[in-house]
């Protein structure tokens, strides 16, 4: 055999051998084959992106509380009323769970570009505590309410995917989504403090205010980073919530009051596992 045949041959995996009696041999490089394909399988498994997926969450965002507080004035007729609005810093946490499917549909060079996913989250957060001062005459007298509120929410979210960007393990893309969330606040605390002639009153003892359930309806948009089944997800999603409120009879001041929270934007970051 020449020696262009054999370099040839050696390259494609096949080389054939003439023995003297001029009978020809053929040997080819199996094991090539097998591992060309093992590695083709590979990385077609590698960017495969589809599956469930089970993970972690904090949130950050602002709560706002409302208090109207209806009372008698002092010469009769209709009740008047007070009212203030507060905003507090809101932290809180949970677990999530969620499947997410790519299509194959190329784009800017990654092959799995475009692709869907679903999310369910519960968690809490921490109490939200308000203290107001609805009425007040100089430094001698006062009616301030307190209370206390431990979040628990839960929420589920459809987001559509586009990355654009990969290379080996790392890809990049962009969230864009819609959501709902639930969040259901306990009173832990309520109080009423009234203050005459600079004295306590003896009237000024506790007072039970209900617990409160806030839907919350969202369009949310983020990015997200993978590297391999490990994956990174930052979001900012625009509150749009609404609630009932509670109202509370007190006998003493012959009014009521309303207390309503308001659930506002929030930034979220998730970590995930892909399985």
């Amino acid at each position: 055999m020449a020696l262009s045949q054999l370099l040839q041959a050696s390259q494609s995996h096949e080389i054939n051998f003439s023995s003297t009696d001029g009978t020809q041999s053929t040997y080819q490089d199996n094991d090539s084959k097998y591992n060309t394909s093992t590695k083709t399988l590979a990385t077609e498994k590698a960017k495969d992106k589809s599956g469930f997926k089970l993970g972690l969450q904090m949130d950050f965002g602002e709560n706002s509380l409302y208090q109207k507080t209806f009372f008698p004035p002092a010469q009769g007729g209709e009740l008047s009323n007070s009212s203030m609005n507060k905003s507090f810093f809101a932290f809180g946490g949970g677990i999530t769970l969620g499947y997410q499917h790519y299509f194959d549909k190329e784009a800017l060079g990654v092959k799995q570009a475009f692709g869907i996913d679903f999310n369910a989250f519960i968690g809490g957060g921490i109490p939200l505590q308000e203290d107001f001062t609805l009425w007040e005459f100089g430094r001698v007298s006062s009616l301030t309410l307190q209370n206390e509120f431990i979040p628990i929410r839960a929420s589920f979210d459809l987001n559509f995917l586009w990355d654009f960007f990969e290379k080996g393990s790392h890809t990049i893309g962009l969230d864009l989504g819609v959501g709902y969330s639930m969040g259901y606040y306990i009173n832990t605390k309520s109080s009423k403090n009234i203050l005459s002639n600079g004295q306590p009153h003896p009237e000024g003892e506790g007072i039970k205010v209900g617990n409160q359930i806030i839907n919350s309806f969202y369009p949310q948009i983020g990015l997200h980073y993978y590297y391999g089944r490990n994956q990174f997800s930052i979001k900012y999603r625009f509150g749009l919530s609404y609630g009932s409120g509670v109202e509370t009879n007190d006998f003493f001041i012959f009014g009521k009051f309303h207390t309503s929270i308001t659930d506002t934007n929030h930034l979220s970051i998730n970590y995930s596992y892909r399985f």
